[in-house]
């Protein structure tokens, strides 16, 4: 059934690859969920309603790409990011099959780099 939903065969990959590449994957990223209260409490926004809403709307947004998208990569950057540039993200895009990429105009890395372009 998981075969027939994900097409996992016909795109080269099965159930333990996918396991493994999603839990390395959540442990990579899993960084914002401390990160981002840390980052929006300097705004004075409560803390714990930030890692609240961290954790919901990226369980909604990944529950969506992988289940209704079914598209396994998503590729983010900010147009004006200095510590990731567009080029890279474009490359990456590039070499991974079925990859979507989203650029955010106007936007950089972070609350620290927007705060410094726009000083």
């Amino acid at each position: 059934m998981i075969d027939r939903l994900f097409q996992l065969r016909a795109r080269g990959t099965d159930l333990r690859t996918e396991v493994v590449g999603g839990a390395s994957t959540f442990a990579a990223l899993s960084y914002i969920v401390f990160v981002q209260p840390a980052v929006l409490a300097t705004t004075g926004m409560e803390p714990g309603a930030v890692l609240a809403a961290t954790c919901l709307a990226s369980a909604f947004a990944t529950a969506l790409m992988g289940l209704w998208a079914n598209y396994p990569t998503l590729v983010i950057n900010g147009d004006h990011d200095v510590i990731i540039y567009t080029i890279n993200s474009y490359i990456l895009q590039q070499n991974i099959p079925n990859a979507q990429l989203i650029l955010y105009p106007d936007a950089s890395h972070g609350a620290f780099e927007a705060t410094k372009m726009c000083a």
